[in-house]
């Protein structure tokens, strides 16, 4: 099945406290109660992978949705975010995540965020 949701981000490094701006677009529309982004922390490590800190969702629609239909989104990072750590053993990152609710399963599209402190 194809990805109904595509999300973008500009490239670039965001800073504690910056806003995260982007689009959601949908690729295949369908039946929707509402669509909606979240900024995520996840934690990941071999065969793991959470979200271990979820700041509040924006609804950006409710209603059904059709093809190529581009949704703008602005969120803020908190301003105490923890930067991207990578490591051998693990580490986090933050993400915007899109969940398009309905009946049935729900579709979700996921775009990393990079985050780092400003010297």
């Amino acid at each position: 099945m194809p990805e109904r949701l595509e999300i973008h981000v500009p490239p670039g490094i965001h800073a504690p406290g910056d806003d995260v701006r982007g689009t959601v677009l949908v690729r295949e529309g369908g039946r929707c109660r509402s669509l909606s982004v979240t900024l995520c922390l996840y934690e990941r490590s071999p065969g793991y992978r959470e979200a271990v800190r979820t700041e509040r969702a924006s609804e950006l629609h409710a209603g059904d949705l059709e093809s190529g239909q581009r949704l703008a989104f602005e969120l803020s990072l908190p301003a105490d975010a923890a930067p991207d750590i990578d490591g051998r053993h693990g580490g986090i990152t933050w993400a915007v995540d899109a969940r398009w609710e309905r009946s049935g399963f729900d579709y979700l599209a996921r775009a990393r965020v990079e985050v780092a402190v400003r010297r």
